[in-house]
């Protein structure tokens, strides 16, 4: 995975230009999210064939690059999304599986960042067969998350479900 920083100030053209950055080493990411933590850029990825979410922060002190901070094992991952309400943030990964008609007890994995350990705890896992799609969010007071099934089987009968995070855990 790259990432590209958008240069307004390149003197070979007027228009901006995206210049790389960094390359970051993933293992079959098939997402990836961005989120701050008190004015501190993360990038968060979702690697299939790794079976991992691996977090990033910017090393603004020493590097200007990314840095891993943290990978949390997983199944086979298909999305990450990022939330946030009443100041907490939450990490959202989504498992799949080649078996469509298999419900996973963690296809929908939730993470909540601990502010005094500086790294993401699990806080709840959700059923579903396989998840390929995660979204986020807000009518301004609630949060929700949509989970997308998708499978090569049989997509006519997959399913998408809202869940609403509720306090200390989240509701179908």
């Amino acid at each position: 995975s790259t990432v590209y920083r958008l240069d307004r100030n390149n003197p070979d053209t007027s228009a901006p230009t995206l210049k790389i950055v960094q390359s970051i080493e993933t293992n079959g990411a098939r997402d990836v999210a961005q989120f701050s933590i008190d004015s501190t850029p993360h990038l968060v990825f979702a690697n299939w064939r790794g079976r991992s979410l691996d977090v990033y922060r910017l090393d603004q002190k020493n590097s200007a690059n990314f840095v891993l901070v943290q990978t949390i094992d997983v199944g086979p991952a298909t999305g990450v999304e990022v939330l946030r309400t009443n100041g907490a943030f939450y990490l959202a990964v989504s498992d799949s599986d080649t078996i469509a008609s298999r419900v996973l007890l963690n296809a929908i994995q939730i993470y909540r960042f601990d502010s005094e350990k500086d790294s993401f705890k699990i806080f709840q896992n959700l059923a579903s067969p396989g998840v390929q799609q995660l979204r986020h969010f807000s009518d301004g007071v609630e949060v929700y998350l949509i989970g997308v099934e998708v499978s090569e089987e049989d997509n006519m009968n997959a399913r998408t479900r809202v869940y609403k995070l509720a306090g200390n855990t989240t509701r179908n």
